[in-house]
């Protein structure tokens, strides 16, 4: 009866350790599937972070680019301008001469009056000395 009691307690304990042990298995799975869990999450975001980094590596490419053709469109609008303001002064130097010109003619054309007046208010004077004499 003894060795009946040590035997039956001998089997409740190996009970306890089996039951024991598939708790601490089914912790152990749990823990294990958590675990895969965090790596697939950290995984992705890893590929994530990743392909962030890539996008804004491309964009910055892009902002070099942008700021390069932005650079090269000013340099063709500044000669443009620049241009311009010389074909414009050229335009300007032009019909300055033009008005210039027509500015001597009218100068000589009064000049030429001014000397014909001159002449006749002479003649006209002359006659009238002479009528007066005669």
């Amino acid at each position: 009866a003894a060795h009946t009691e040590e035997l039956k307690a001998r089997d409740e304990e190996l009970s306890k350790f089996r039951r024991k042990a598939a708790e601490d298995e089914e912790e152990l799975d749990r823990q294990r599937s958590q675990a895969t869990g965090w790596r697939r999450m950290l995984m992705k975001v890893t590929g994530d972070l990743e392909a962030a980094k890539d996008e804004i590596a491309m964009e910055r490419e892009r902002a070099g680019w942008l700021a390069s053709d932005h650079e090269k469109a000013l340099d063709e609008l500044r000669r443009q301008h620049e241009e311009e303001l010389e074909r414009l002064e050229r335009e300007q130097a032009e019909k300055l001469a033009e008005n210039d010109g027509h500015v001597e003619r009218a100068w000589q054309e009064t000049q030429i009056a001014r000397e014909a007046n001159n002449r006749l208010r002479a003649e006209l004077e002359q006659e009238l000395e002479d009528e007066r004499r005669a």
